[in-house]
Order: structure tokens, then sequence, then C-alpha cells
């Protein structure tokens, strides 16, 4: 894979399956490295010859500043070790974001990050202390150190020290500039990194909450009109159009769809495609907003025309804007989840009798407590983090973002979403147990399989397997409708 124009799956690719990159042609970054040395002999520019933040007003000189200072003094992190998928994520953007040539780094920097990656050694990031703004400061700061030898890293599950780790592969620290050290710190690499991871993860959870749209329309006999083509397509939207489509191909042989006497079905079976297809239309407003971010010049200042120019270009809103609204989304769907549960323990629903049985004296009822405690905590969780300002460094950094904060709660969202649809999923199975799916289409009958094969009598530990099998089940759905994660943003593009 090269550097240059990087999409959300490329970030996945190298973040999850550690896809090999390929080195930069270090000389063309050179030159540029070469442009801000004779530069800043000549004029004040920012980070190189002066102080940071609101000290670079002070006339002091920043000659004497050990660049590696710098990333120290910035590395106060804070809690317990980042998911070494989001460090991946994060030391990916940032090389490609430095690759856009304006932030005057040498080539072997970026070549470094790469090296480390393709190495799968992955600077050890404690999760919490950005702002998302002046740059993802503190988490990039970690990696920055990490990368000059100095800090730690992982090595298959292992903390090592840097150094230590550098030797045993025969390795040799980066020694940065000062510029090359601000470079690494200031920009929106760590917030675009973990919003990539957990975007991904969004998406799978709303795949999951597809399937659960299937399988509740057979578990109820429930009507397949609300959620056909011909209704969506006049609504406009293309989100609800194409789940209206995929509902309908992966129910079009059920014998059981339209079977119950209900004039009109419940909202959370009747309205599934507008559902869900809101969430999938700003999941996609969300990935246009990351895939540019991912490929912006992330810096201040930056190399513009042969001069040096101060920005913004640091600033982490888009990624906040972006991730907040997922976690609406995402927090919209789990409180879907949660209705869908306690509709399938009406009788008038499932067609057998109130909460599914008589087991423990009041069936199956306390899955949907558990349902609701989820959704009443994702709830919580999705209170936007862009309207939470406080300002730093002074008077100077007086709006930040709180991007990352805003990614890191869309990650705890995610792993209650995914507990979630497994109980929703559950009960759905439960429900079709009493006949054994008789009627149930193609499509149907295999998650009604999948979940069987899953499925354990305690129950807790039945909604945590199903919920670590989630992913596979997604894209072994996907396959049966010929679809896969790039297929469906493409269609949504093409609608």
């Amino acid at each position: 894979m090269k550097l240059g124009y990087l999409t959300f799956e490329d970030v996945i690719e190298v973040s999850f399956n550690k896809k090999k990159l390929e080195a930069v042609n270090e000389k063309k970054y050179d030159e540029e490295a070469k442009t801000l040395e004779a530069l800043s002999s000549k004029q004040i520019i920012y980070g190189v010859n002066t102080l940071l933040g609101e000290l670079a007003n002070e006339k002091r000189s920043a000659d004497k500043i050990d660049p590696k200072e710098i990333l120290r003094m910035h590395s106060v992190g804070v809690g317990k070790q980042s998911k070494p998928e989001w460090v991946r994520a994060a030391m990916l953007i940032r090389a490609n974001q430095l690759a856009q040539g304006h932030s005057a780094v040498r080539g072997s920097l970026i070549n470094h990050i790469l090296n480390l990656l393709n190495k799968n050694i992955i600077p050890y990031v404690p999760e919490l202390g950005s702002v998302g703004a002046s740059g993802d400061l503190i988490p990039l700061a970690h990696i920055g150190l990490a990368l000059a030898g100095e800090g730690k890293v992982v090595v298959n599950g292992k903390v090592l020290e840097s150094k230590e780790a550098f030797e045993r592969e025969g390795l040799k620290p980066f020694e940065p500039n000062i510029k090359e050290a601000l470079a690494l710190i200031n920009a929106t690499s760590f917030s675009a990194g973990v919003f990539a991871v957990e975007l991904y993860r969004s998406l799978n959870f709303l795949i999951s909450s597809l399937i659960s749209s299937i399988l509740i329309l057979e578990a109820s006999r429930g009507s397949l009109a609300p959620n056909s083509k011909a209704v969506n397509a006049i609504k406009r939207h293309k989100g609800s159009y194409l789940i209206s489509e995929i509902i309908e191909s992966s129910t079009s042989d059920s014998r059981r769809l339209n079977g119950s006497k209900r004039v009109q079905d419940p909202y959370s079976i009747r309205c599934s495609s507008q559902l869900l297809g809101a969430a999938l239309d700003s999941i996609a407003w969300a990935k246009k907003n990351l895939e540019a971010e991912i490929n912006s010049s992330s810096d201040n200042p930056v190399l513009l025309n042969g001069s040096f120019v101060n920005t913004c270009n640091f600033h982490g809103q888009y990624i906040a804007y972006s991730s907040d609204l997922v976690r609406e989304a995402v927090s919209a769907l789990i409180n879907l989840e949660e209705r869908r549960s306690s509709q399938l323990l009406r009788k008038e629903i499932n067609g057998f009798m109130d909460h599914l049985g008589e087991a423990g004296g009041v069936g199956y009822m306390l899955m949907q407590y558990a349902s609701a405690a989820l959704s009443a905590l994702g709830r919580q969780l999705s209170s936007p983090a862009t309207v939470n300002n406080i300002p730093t460094s002074g008077l100077q950094e007086d709006v930040v973002s709180m991007s990352y904060n805003s990614a890191y709660l869309l990650s705890q969202l995610n792993d209650i979403a995914f507990r979630a649809a497994s109980i929703s999923l559950i009960l759905e199975y439960l429900a079709l147990k009493k006949d054994d799916c008789f009627g149930c289409g193609k499509v149907s009958t295999f998650i009604y399989r999948f979940i069987e094969s899953t499925f354990k009598r305690d129950l807790s530990e039945a909604i945590e397997g199903l919920s670590s099998k989630i992913n596979e089940l997604n894209e072994r759905f996907l396959e049966m409708n010929g679809l896969s994660f790039s297929k469906i943003f493409k269609k949504l593009e093409e609608k």
C-alpha cells in the first residue's frame, strides 16, 4: 500500500490486518526540509525559532530547546493502554498527512513510522489526555517519543522500552529536529485514527441491527410493505432505500412474512428501513469527513508556495462533529434493539406466549431488563463532546474540539451496542425456535442456524458469545447479499 490518498478501508486494513506499506521517496521531502532551514534564518517561524503555544509571543529564542524535550513535556497521558489498532491507525494517518508535503519534515521520519508499522512495533499510548486542538498533542507525543527511542512500545503484546525494541530489530531511533518534533504532535491523527477504528465497529453494529430487522420480521410474521423498495423509493433517502433493498432481497423467499393479523406493526419492526437508513447515511457522511481528514495536511505552520503559513489545520472539529453524529446514531439503534427485545416478549408479537415461555417463572423477561440498562447507558454516552469546550494554553487555545473524547466515548458505546444487538438476536432466535424457523427464507435460516450454533444455556454466556461473533455473522450475511462495506458505500454514492 502506498501513501498519498488513503481510504477508510485502507486504514482498517492496516489497523486490523497489518497490511504492509511501501516506503516513500525521501529526497522529495528532504528538499522541503531544506526550504525550512533556509527560511528560518530569515524570518520568524512558529515552533522553529519561537516557543510554543501562548509562549510563542514572548521574546525568547527556541535555539537551545532539545526537540526531544518537546516530546517529553507533552507525554502526560493517563489511563490504561490504548488499543493497538487505534495506535496503528493513528501512525498510518500521521504518516499520510505528513506525506502530503506541507510539513517540511525529512522523508526518513515518514519511513521510520512506516517501518515500525510493518514490523508491528507499536508505541505505548495512555488512552486519555487529548482535547483535539493544537492537535492530539498528548497521545501523539507518546508516539513521537517512542519513535525517538524513548518511552515504551508494544511488541507481540509485550511492553518494552523503545530503545530495547529497536536494538532487537537492528533499528536506530529517529532524531527529530525541532520542526519535526512539533509536526509529530500538531495534528488530528490520533482522534482520526481512533474514530476510523470505531466507525468500522459502528458500521458492524448497524449491519447486526439490519440482521435483527430481518429476523424480527420473520419471528413476528410482520409486514414487508413498509420496508419495501417501492415505499422507500418515494421517500428519496439513499440509506433507507438501500436498507429496504437488502431487507426485501433477504426475505423474498420467506413464507412467514405478512402472516400476522395486525393492521400495522410497531415502529421497531415497521420503521426499520427508515431508522437504519438514517443511521447509514449519517455514517456515510462521517466517513467522507474522515477520509478528507486522513488525506489532509494537518499541522502548523505549513509550507505553502515556498513560504511558511500559520494555520488551524490541527483542529479536530470535523472529527468531533462526525463522531458526535455517529454516537447519536449508535445510541438510537441501541434503543431500537431494546424496543425490539421488549416487543418480542409480547404474545401479540411473538404469537406464542408472553415473555417467550415459563423458564424460571418469568420466561425471558430479564433479557429486556439488561437491554434497558444498556440503552439508558447508551443515552448517557451519546451527549455531544463538541459543546464541552474547556480552553487550554491560557487564552490562546480558547475553542477546542474534544474530538478524541467523542471517539473514545464511541468506543464505549460500541461495546454496549454489540451486546444490545446480541440480546435482540437471541430473543428472535428463541421466538423462532418454537417452530424451528419453519417457513423462514434462506437468509433468515442461515442467521437462525448461526445463532443456534453459538447459543448457550447460560444466557450471559450466550450474549457475550454471540457478541464476539457479530463481525463473522455480518461478513457472511453481506456475502450472501453480494455486498461488502466498500460496496455499500459505493451504492450510496451511485443512487
